[in-house]
């Protein structure tokens, strides 16, 4: 449960009802963190907008490598976990997800050097962007990375920030059915709060 009191699906009405169908549809049931949003439903509009845009950008590889290295570093459960299955869908094995968390140098064929590279300049960026340097951008240029991939790479990270550290401050936990993926990738995954054991919520 999240700190602050969310409308139940059963009395959500207008704005709130159409936030909860829509952030319901992918699957089926009313995501925890579409809960808190109730009290602002433009703000998950405006979100919405910007994922769209930061998409365009970027391969979605890319997108969902940045993302999840951001969530492990700002230390947030529910978006390693959501990132770690989009990789999976994408064709990732869960073996090759521990080996890329836990930075295995002796599979280099994880990331590729200009995927680390970028890994490493936006998990800067979203933990201590005051002292980022353009020694920072110098390995990407040097590997011949444009200027607009690194914009959005850079744009990914600190975009992740808002919307983990906003689930996270209002005490949002992981949906239910992350409680399936293997334990052993799991509990690598979950480095903050744990994982919701409530039943899903649906939205009739």
């Amino acid at each position: 449960m999240p700190f602050i009191e969310t409308v139940a699906p059963s009395e959500a009405e207008g704005d709130i009802r159409n936030l909860y169908l829509q952030q319901s549809e992918p699957t089926g049931y009313l995501p925890n963190y579409a809960k808190v949003y109730c009290h602002n439903p433009a703000l998950m509009d405006a979100w919405s907008d910007m994922l769209k845009a930061l998409r365009s950008g970027l391969d979605k590889r890319t997108a969902q490598l940045v993302n999840l290295a951001v969530a492990q570093a700002v230390g947030s459960s529910y978006c390693s976990l959501a990132f770690a299955k989009k990789l999976m869908d994408s064709g990732t094995s869960g073996a090759q997800l521990i080996g890329i968390l836990n930075g295995d140098d002796a599979e280099p064929s994880l990331l590729t050097e200009t995927e680390a590279a970028l890994i490493k300049l936006a998990v800067k960026a979203a933990l201590d962007s005051a002292n980022v340097t353009e020694e920072d951008y110098r390995p990407l240029r040097e590997l011949g990375v444009e200027e607009s991939r690194i914009f959005n790479v850079v744009a990914t990270a600190t975009a992740r920030c808002f919307f983990a550290r906003l689930g996270d401050a209002l005490g949002v936990e992981a949906d239910a059915n992350f409680l399936e993926m293997d334990e052993a990738l799991r509990s690598r995954l979950v480095v903050g709060r744990p994982i919701d054991t409530g039943a899903a919520v649906t939205v009739e």
